[in-house]
């Protein structure tokens, strides 16, 4: 039986949901396979439409006053793949990630590098 392989994503609220369709339309044009998208309740129908658009199985979760960063942690708790990729919301994909999920071969947690980054912030 061969092992699956997925990516997860999460959303809370609304302020990254304009960055999340960016991610994931970069993601589309290099990735074909699974992705679990979880969405924190209340959830704009138009953005889950949006996210079924893009082929996504959409998880809604209880709205939660953890941090956020607690609340990605836990998706890591009971993951819907053998091999898991977890994307941020902020991210570009601008090649194939095929070789991250080779890299889950030999470690458990394989985490992607910056290639170059292009920022202003200060």
């Amino acid at each position: 039986m061969s092992e699956s392989t997925g990516i997860i994503m999460f959303n809370c609220g609304t302020e990254m949901i304009i960055r999340s369709l960016v991610a994931l339309y970069s993601l589309r044009k290099f990735y074909n396979g699974a992705i679990t998208f979880y969405v924190e309740d209340p959830c704009p129908i138009e953005f889950e439409q949006a996210l079924k658009s893009f082929n996504c199985e959409v998880v809604h979760l209880q709205e939660s006053k953890d941090n956020p960063l607690i609340k990605k942690t836990m998706l890591f708790s009971n993951p819907p793949y053998d091999r898991t990729l977890f994307l941020d919301l902020d991210v570009i994909v601008v090649d194939k990630i095929d070789e991250i999920f080779d890299n889950l071969n030999e470690v458990d947690v394989a985490i992607p590098h910056f290639e170059e980054k292009f920022t202003d912030r200060k």
